[in-house]
């Protein structure tokens, strides 16, 4: 799951403003990075989830968060995110659990 950018952004936005929010971030983060990336926008039952998975380059986990927080993910999500780093949890990136997986 490494150089995975997954964001749950709650909110009535359109999907060109959720890309351009990925987009923005990735030139404010890394601005002398070129690389390929995969992008993938879903959307959920209260905005977007969306996933981009970059290629040729090891992000650091806290980068990632910051990368996810600044694009409007969900704040506890990414708060839980951090813990999971702390605590040495292999998956720490989730996106979201049914319920049946919270249980």
């Amino acid at each position: 799951m490494d150089n995975m950018i997954l964001v749950d952004i709650d909110g009535n936005l359109g999907d060109e403003e959720v890309r351009a929010r990925f987009f923005s971030v990735k030139a404010l983060l890394w601005p002398d990075r070129k690389w390929d990336y995969r992008f993938f926008l879903s959307p959920s039952g209260r905005g977007w989830h969306f996933i981009a998975t970059i290629f040729g380059r090891e992000i650091p986990a806290k980068e990632i968060v910051l990368a996810q927080l600044l694009c409007g993910s969900d704040r506890l999500r990414e708060l839980a995110n951090l813990r999971r780093i702390r605590d040495g949890v292999k998956d720490w990136n989730v996106l979201f659990k049914t319920r049946r997986e919270r249980l």
